[in-house]
């Protein structure tokens, strides 16, 4: 995450042994001195679980080594190293509270990272500056700015693994998989002596194989980041007699997710569950993703009882984050015509009242309606399609409250809504075709054969039946 320790000889300050990290015994002898508050909120932000559960919550040390060093520190922004880290820091903060609220304070960064390049400040800061910028360019997705400063940076220091790791991520935003797997062995390369990154290296290389659909090698380097946790975990033990976690359990799991995930894709659901089973056993309350990954799995393997317990599981985490649930809710759907072919199942009921009870919205209002025209409750059915048509109107939900009003026997507002579906989406079958069925409930019938011959003709198969029992062409 952040490396305040590991910066070069320029930017170390004329403090009796900083490199300790005591930053508490510094803030003491030289209270004024306001980067000592920068790099102690640096070391701070390297404890802080970014979690579910505390996304949001800056803990408050945090905050007010940040409001003291910008009271203390110096008008001119181009001259000392730690304004690097003070704009770094504010941007981790923002992100820890609300990720969609970071775009301003990024955008404050471009431009101060910018201005200072434009200063020709010294390679020490220059380096920074472009490093700091490239990684705001990658969280932006602005790939090619990223690779650029990348490309600068590591002309100035090609030493420092993070910058290739951070290339290699942005070749892979640009699908340049090649150069984006030299970066990280070249990262991996770097970081020999601080082995701690290896994992997450070799889970990214993981990943990138995985976009690549090589599931084989992504598997393998999945492997290799778990098998380093385990290799870690034994020295540490064997060093100092204390069993304890290296990585932490929800970066494992998610680990094993993807593996299990690339174990999916080759069709091998035996080790898929497996590793599903891993992620979720390492970190039960974060495990959202696993649980979702194994729904899918259950569903596919034909265990539609656990799949279906396992997305109701998600959907209960949806709720509790104010996440939105619709996504889980139609694979839930999925589920439920594999296990209730009869679509006038209760069950149904039970899904749609549970869906317009968190999250209104049209798909689950009109799934809904077609439930409660299916069992003829035709009012109800007529009542959930004018909320979802209120949501979003289509052509399609028009020509199903139009076949309900015909229905309830109210062939005018029938015939509205057949004519609102056909100005929407003029190949829209089915309206022409009950449109023409509510004409010849009418006795008009030359309009009747008109709308049955456009519908046909769009390929309706209702339509060429009935223009073929009244023995007209179509």
């Amino acid at each position: 995450m952040f490396s305040a320790l590991e910066i070069e000889p320029e930017r170390q300050p004329d403090w009796a042994d900083w490199d300790k990290g005591e930053f508490d015994i510094l803030v003491k002898k030289f209270p004024n001195d306001w980067r000592i508050y920068i790099f102690r909120a640096i070391q701070r932000c390297n404890f802080v679980n970014v979690s579910q559960d505390n996304k949001g919550a800056v803990p408050k040390k945090i905050l007010a080594d940040i409001a003291k060093a910008n009271k203390l520190k110096p008008k001119n922004p181009y001259v000392d190293l730690a304004y690097i880290d003070y704009y770094k820091i504010q941007s981790y903060i923002f992100r820890l509270r609300n990720a969609s609220s970071s775009k301003q304070i990024d955008d404050n960064i471009i431009k101060y990272t910018t201005s200072v390049i434009s200063h020709n400040p010294s390679q020490a800061l220059r380096y920074m500056a472009v490093s700091l910028r490239g990684s705001i360019y990658l969280d932006h997705k602005e790939y090619q700015k990223s690779i650029n400063d990348c490309n600068e940076a590591l002309s100035i220091n090609s030493k420092y693994g993070g910058t290739y790791y951070d290339r290699g991520l942005a070749y892979r935003g640009n699908k340049q998989y090649k150069l984006a797997l030299e970066d990280f062995d070249k990262a991996l390369i770097a970081e020999k002596k601080s082995a701690v990154r290896d994992y997450s290296i070799y889970s990214i290389i993981g990943e990138t194989y995985s976009e690549m659909k090589d599931y084989k090698n992504s598997i393998a380097y999945f492997t290799k980041s778990i098998q380093w946790e385990i290799t870690e975990r034994d020295d540490f033990k064997k060093k100092y007699g204390i069993d304890t976690e290296i990585v932490p359990s929800n970066i494992l799991s998610e680990i094993y997710e993807k593996r299990g995930s690339a174990h999916f894709d080759l069709e091998d659901y035996d080790n898929a569950l497996k590793d599903f089973n891993k992620a979720i056993d390492l970190s039960p309350e974060y495990s959202y993703t696993p649980h979702n990954s194994r729904a899918i799995l259950y569903a596919t393997t034909g265990k539609l009882d656990e799949a279906i317990t396992d997305v109701n599981y998600v959907i209960a985490l949806d709720k509790k984050f104010n996440a939105d649930p619709i996504e889980n809710y139609q694979l839930l759907l999925k589920i439920y015509a594999a296990k209730y072919p009869d679509r006038t199942n209760s069950k149904y009921l039970e899904l749609f009242n549970s869906m317009l009870e968190y999250a209104p919205s049209e798909a689950a209002y009109s799934n809904r309606a077609d439930y409660y025209e299916r069992v003829g409750i035709n009012e109800e059915a007529l009542s959930d399609y004018t909320s979802a048509i209120n949501l979003e109107p289509s052509a399609l939900l028009y020509t199903s409250r139009g076949i309900i009003y015909g229905k309830l026997g109210n062939l005018d507002k029938a015939i509205a809504d057949f004519n609102k579906a056909i100005k929407m989406k003029p190949t829209e079958a089915g309206a022409y075709y009950y449109r023409g069925v509510c004409y010849n409930n009418m006795d008009n019938h030359s309009r009747a054969v008109a709308d049955f011959r456009i519908s046909a003709r769009l390929g309706y198969d209702e339509a060429q039946n009935t223009l073929t029992q009244l023995g007209e062409k179509w």
